[in-house]
């Protein structure tokens, strides 16, 4: 048999141990990039709902009349700290108690299979100019994602036209 006409055909054994173990190194690292990438677009998707939330409460709002009842400072006790943080285990254990202690108003909205709560706080403001009457109003939306509170709030003012 001569053995100087034999092509080499195939890996060696060598070869194919070094690409396992490449392979074994990269496919787990990219299935946990691909892991965080879902997990930022989810809760992107869910910011991008809740500050959507908060823009069409306050536009709402900026709609009803001066005097209109959802615009009423009903819980005077809460204007010098009118943007709180939500406490997401007061939100989940007893949410109509903890809304009415701490804010104005408050509802709860479910957008693409998530709840998210509205509040919305509401303070009668003469600093500004004390010859005209201006509302502060505060919009919070709280939802929970993968088992933590998040919330986003959007502050503005409102003045008295009329």
């Amino acid at each position: 048999m001569n053995l100087t006409n034999f092509k080499k055909s195939g890996y060696t054994l060598i070869e194919v141990l070094i690409s396992v173990a490449i392979l074994s190194i990269v496919i787990p690292l990219f299935f946990s990039f691909l892991n965080k990438a879902i997990f930022k677009i989810k809760f992107h998707s869910s910011l991008n709902d809740a500050i959507f939330l908060a823009q069409r409460k306050v536009e709402y709002l900026f709609e009803k009349k001066f005097t209109d009842n959802s615009l009423e400072d009903t819980n005077k006790s809460n204007n010098n700290f009118l943007l709180i943080v939500v406490n997401k285990n007061q939100v989940e254990n007893n949410f109509s108690s903890y809304a009415n202690q701490n804010f104005d108003h408050y509802e709860v909205v479910s957008l693409n299979n998530k709840n998210y709560y509205l509040f919305w706080n509401i303070a009668n403001d003469n600093t500004i100019n004390p010859l005209t009457t201006i509302k502060r109003i505060v919009v919070i939306v709280f939802w929970i994602s993968e088992g933590k509170g998040h919330q986003v709030s959007i502050k503005t003012f409102l003045r008295d036209t009329s």
